[in-house]
């Protein structure tokens, strides 16, 4: 009888221990959202100050993680339309953002989805953590972008950015510095506007 009754404290403790290890594999975050950015830089995945987020996605979304703007968000937006450069904070943090409203009605701007971030607000260079697939963000170098993603796939005229096309109102540019090549502005943008 004790020995029945060791061994099934053993094994309750290694249930206990195997479940609670188990635990901190668990990729969502407090809000539901990944923790890691896919490799797949079509995938659309952004990582801002750790929050992982796919778009599109809903405003409510940033939002709820404390994204605000100064812009009138009741304005209405008709289907297929879409806002850019709106400038939305997080303490003294900006970003630019694109709503877009993939609905067959109108809606108001709150109602709509993020559709496109930019790191290049017109009010302030003071950005948040933004990281893309295979870790390229603010600072990565132009050698280090092209081992990530390959040539660019569609050539600009700007020797300094390097644009990836996927589909209509889908894609990622990379503006460089010109000193340094080093990258400067990030635009990633997934409107998933239907043609």
């Amino acid at each position: 009888m004790r020995l029945t009754k060791n061994l099934l404290i053993i094994f309750l403790a290694m249930f206990v221990a195997i479940g609670a290890t188990g635990c901190g594999n668990d990729p969502e975050s407090k809000n539901g959202s990944e923790t890691k950015v896919s490799d797949e830089l079509f995938d659309y995945q952004v990582s801002l100050d750790g929050e992982v987020y796919t778009l599109p996605l809903e405003y409510s979304k940033l939002e709820a993680d404390g994204w605000k703007t100064k812009e009138d968000l009741t304005r209405t937006l008709e289907p297929t339309q879409y806002s850019i450069g709106m400038v939305f904070s997080k303490g003294d943090k900006d970003i630019s953002l694109e709503l877009v409203n993939n609905s067959e009605a109108p809606k108001s701007m709150k109602e709509c989805q993020v559709g496109g971030i930019d790191t290049s607000p017109a009010e302030s260079k003071n950005l948040p953590e933004l990281s893309l697939a295979k870790g390229i963000k603010i600072g990565s170098t132009k050698e280090e972008v092209a081992k990530a993603y390959g040539d660019p796939t569609q050539q600009s005229e700007d020797p300094n950015a390097y644009t990836y096309i996927d589909k209509n109102y889908a894609m990622v540019q990379f503006t460089f510095n010109k000193e340094d090549s080093t990258v400067e502005n990030i635009l990633v943008r997934n409107l998933d506007i239907a043609e």
